[in-house]
């Protein structure tokens, strides 16, 4: 009996670590358009940590939510000895005091197995917790519907060297649902040639048209900028993937003392 991939943290990583050339695009758009110091990061499916780890190494402060108790417990202990704070729970009522953290960062693509309404739980859980002009990028896929010319279709794969043995991960489009912009998966894992985990689950599509109509639903947060990843960045060849990236907005409050500490700086100069 194989078990589900996200049911075993080490294989996960080994299978999907973090690349750090996406580290690096990451980076840079946080520092186009983060209008304040950065000092704290949240990973809100955070898994075994990856993406925790790569910040914490760059003297960040991290936070962590993910659903599985068993990835709470890797990340904890891969992070020992950083400045972290990790959390199971729901990832649509993160658990995190409000106004805590400058920058939220989902790569993992996650986001896209979420209902259209439970994203806006998310993202109006995402904005109680950032701080006024910290960011949110997240990575949101949409398929390229003329590939899908003969299901299913292997849309990406890798191979890894594990010790002795060689093991690879597929995935696979079952179902493309048009009307609901939806494609149903399939994640197959082997090791040594043996099917050792696999995966069915829904992936949701959204675009950038898409995205702008939430405003209204997720007060506080902007969209202000968007990444696609180039054919030879990408996962997969079906399937784009783009970083949004959006800023929280400042309050009243924060507004007014902005303005007034402006105003005493004209006065001195």
């Amino acid at each position: 009996m194989y078990r589900t991939l996200y049911e075993d943290p080490l294989l996960y990583e080994r299978l999907r670590p973090t690349d750090p050339n996406d580290v690096q695009t990451v980076l840079s758009l946080l520092g186009s358009h983060c209008d304040r110091r950065i000092e704290s990061v949240i990973d809100p499916a955070c898994g075994p940590g990856g993406w925790l780890i790569a910040f914490a190494q760059l003297g960040y402060r991290v936070f962590g939510n993910d659903s599985s108790a068993e990835m709470c417990k890797v990340a904890l202990d891969r992070l020992a000895g950083y400045d972290c704070q990790i959390t199971q729970g729901n990832m649509t009522s993160l658990s995190f005091a409000p106004c805590s953290v400058d920058a939220a960062v989902e790569i993992s693509g996650v986001v896209c197995e979420l209902s259209r309404s439970d994203l806006v739980s998310h993202m109006r859980s995402i904005s109680q917790l950032l701080r006024a002009r910290g960011v949110y990028i997240l990575c949101l896929q949409d398929v390229d519907e003329r590939c899908l010319t003969q299901l299913p279709t292997r849309s990406w794969y890798s191979n890894i060297e594990a010790g002795d043995r060689i093991e690879t991960i597929e995935y696979f489009i079952e179902a493309f649902h048009r009307r609901s912009r939806s494609i149903r998966m399939r994640r197959d894992v082997y090791s040594a040639g043996h099917l050792r985990a696999r995966d069915f689950y829904l992936l949701r599509m959204y675009d950038e048209t898409e995205l702008k109509a939430f405003r209204d639903l997720i007060p506080g947060l902007s969209l202000v900028a968007s990444l696609t990843l180039g054919q030879d960045d990408a996962l997969c060849n079906l399937i784009r993937e783009t970083y949004y990236v959006f800023r929280k907005q400042s309050s009243m409050h924060e507004f007014a003392q902005l303005s007034l500490e402006g105003n005493e700086l004209q006065s001195g100069s």
